[in-house]
């Protein structure tokens, strides 16, 4: 790895180019190895000349703390700040710069900051870019391991969407990477009630099925499926998983 990142520099130095997905798994490299002064050379330049609204914002901002370089973190944030996407922008520009905003706030330590770019986003946002928000800002407190961050975000998710099945669901993920499974029972069972038999809940019956598989609870799964299929007779995707479902664990 060591090599790779020497030669990269050294292809640089003497302008060879290197194109900007290269450049960003440098950066991921370089960061594995804690070498979070050279993810900063190779960041940075994945965002000259300047790319709008780029992913790579937040691994830069990363990139900076990790290295030392906090201020110049907060500078960069600072900047990304005072350029919201304008009038005309289309919907994923507008999620996109939420996202690097809110995601940064939480590399930053900023709580209050990201709470108040999260309940900016929810009202900006369509519900289905809201949805994605939600599951990145969870998945970036488990990645940094701030679990009661972590718990707190999604609680208050929940008590603010008591019907909203995603939400229920993404708590009761929280729950089983922790390995508490009576918690996560009780959010995939609320979770499957809140989705009632639409067809976007199939994934949270299956992790509820294996559950009740467990506890030797068969007539329940059985329940689960007879409302699904009930509800959803020709969508083969459903009837597919389903029996892709029972085959794997032998049931009928």
């Amino acid at each position: 790895a060591r090599e790779t990142i020497e030669i990269s520099k050294l292809m640089i130095k003497k302008r060879i180019q290197i194109d900007k997905e290269s450049l960003t798994q440098l950066g991921t490299i370089a960061n594995q190895f804690n070498w979070h002064g050279e993810a900063v050379r190779f960041y940075k330049m994945t965002l000259e000349p300047v790319s709008t609204y780029s992913y790579n914002y937040i691994n830069y901002i990363k990139s900076l703390i990790r290295s030392g370089e906090r201020t110049h973190a907060q500078h960069i944030f600072s900047e990304l700040c005072e350029a919201p996407p304008e009038d005309g922008y289309d919907d994923f520009s507008v999620y996109r710069w939420y996202y690097i905003l809110i995601i940064s706030t939480i590399y930053l330590q900023q709580e209050e900051a990201t709470k108040s770019l999260y309940s900016e986003a929810i009202q900006e946002l369509n519900n289905d870019d809201v949805l994605t928000l939600e599951r990145r800002i969870y998945f970036t407190y488990k990645q940094e391991q701030m679990h009661d961050k972590a718990h707190d975000f999604l609680q208050q998710l929940v008590e603010d969407n008591p019907y909203s099945g995603p939400r229920w669901e993404l708590f009761g993920n929280y729950y089983q990477d922790c390995n508490l499974q009576d918690s996560t029972q009780i959010c995939y069972e609320k979770a499957v009630q809140c989705y009632h038999s639409n067809p976007l809940g199939l994934r949270v019956i299956l992790k509820l099925s294996d559950i009740y598989l467990a506890q030797n609870r068969k007539q329940d799964i059985v329940a689960l499926f007879q409302n699904l299929l009930t509800c959803n007779q020709g969508k083969y995707h459903v009837h597919a998983r389903i029996k892709n479902w029972c085959e794997n664990n032998e049931a009928s």
